[in-house]
């Protein structure tokens, strides 16, 4: 798509703009884009802050670059190194007041605001809905739900530019183990739509794919740790100020073919593989090739040779990679994100997982060792976990 003409994207130079989660990945990616491009002013929040600037030094010099503080301090010199001024603010959105208070900081630092990011959130914990308890269900959905509302309620009576709601394409494919990080977001959209009704026609919901190597898995300072068909920060950011444009007030982002997207998640819901080739969910070009160009369905011959399974768990979970991946083989040890998975297929794969050996799995442990071998280990833990802490019917 062509990008936006300048005059209809509601940026400003200089403009003065507040991004929840503005800390993590996708958030710092933002600032450091608005800070070149537009000399912003930039109020950024997290759940845990940063030192006063003056210690900076003092604190990357005793703790070193890995520190995940002293990666967000570089981060924070980057945003100003290209041409931004920049706040770190310590709030937690889910606190009423403090969200007041955080926009409070922000006028009264530069005078005016004139857009909000609100890109807080956590992803959940990968359980499935009748896993999760209630507490467990609260903090995933209130970074978004009530640190939505606060900042809707704290800028009634400020001219915004935009508020943009970062809400997820989990909305629309409905995925397996995301009902607490679906819920939240499946609010942003109904507030934005409903903010509109009521004359605020500055939200806007945006829900969004994934972003490569950012996001809320991703800490600055990280290498990527999956790869799949995710926008790329230049990507990110086109997208970003096209959405802006369109003054819509909610707007789907996929990197496939949006039918093609919500056809996958109805056959999701009714049991059918994920799809028929890697083709189908747009394998990246650093997946190679198969050895036969017209299959489409062969095994990447990069992966090396194939090791065949040792136990029947194994084959069956073979059996299960191979329908969800849309491979014909899949060995042992293939490493699932270097065949192109990604978190949503990950979640439909430990879906079927879970429902299969009714074992509990957590998304984040098969993260860690994402192989047919690793995924075995994790299904006997799982057992005996559960054998040794059997349920007692009354």
């Amino acid at each position: 798509a062509a990008a936006p003409a300048p005059h209809a994207v509601p940026l400003r130079d200089k403009g003065v703009y507040l991004i929840t989660g503005g800390l993590g990945g996708i958030g710092l990616s933002l600032a450091r884009f608005l800070a070149q491009h537009h000399h912003a002013r930039l109020v950024l929040s997290g759940r845990t802050g940063v030192p006063d600037p003056a210690r900076w030094d003092d604190w990357l010099a005793e703790h070193g670059p890995a520190d995940p503080t002293s990666a967000r301090i570089t981060a924070l010199r980057a945003v100003e190194a290209v041409g931004g001024e920049v706040v770190a603010v310590p709030a937690d959105v889910t606190d009423t007041e403090a969200v007041r208070s955080l926009v409070r900081a922000a006028v009264d630092r530069f005078g005016r605001l004139d857009g909000i990011v609100h890109a807080a959130g956590l992803t959940g914990g990968g359980g499935l809905i009748e896993a999760l308890t209630p507490d467990e269900f609260e903090r995933t959905v209130a970074p978004k739900v009530t640190g939505a509302r606060a900042l809707l309620d704290a800028t009634a009576d400020l001219d915004l530019d935009f508020l943009a709601l970062f809400s997820s394409l989990t909305t629309v494919d409905s995925w397996d183990g995301a009902a607490d990080y679906t819920a939240g977001n499946a609010f942003l959209d109904a507030l934005a739509h409903q903010a509109r009704r009521q004359g605020r026609t500055e939200v806007q919901a945006i829900d969004w794919t994934g972003w490569l190597d950012t996001g809320m898995t991703a800490e600055p300072g990280q290498s990527p740790t999956e790869a799949g068909t995710f926008l790329t920060e230049p990507e990110g950011h086109a997208v970003f100020l096209a959405v802006l444009a369109t003054g819509l007030p909610q707007v789907h982002v996929s990197v496939a073919d949006l039918h093609a997207v919500v056809e996958q998640a109805r056959r999701f819901a009714h049991g059918a593989a994920a799809a028929t080739t890697p083709a189908e969910r747009e394998v990246p070009a650093a997946v190679p090739a198969a050895d036969d160009p017209d299959s489409g369905h062969d095994r990447p011959s990069a992966m090396g040779d194939l090791v065949p399974a040792q136990t029947p768990v194994e084959a069956h979970l073979c059996e299960v990679f191979q329908r969800v991946m849309g491979f014909d083989r899949i060995g042992r040890t293939d490493n699932f994100f270097a065949l192109g998975g990604n978190s949503l297929l990950a979640l439909d794969l430990i879906g079927q997982v879970r429902r299969h050996y009714a074992t509990q799995i957590l998304l984040r442990d098969f993260f860690s060792q994402p192989t047919v071998a690793g995924l075995a280990g994790l299904v006997a833990a799982g057992q005996a976990s559960a054998d040794a802490h059997p349920e007692v019917t009354p």
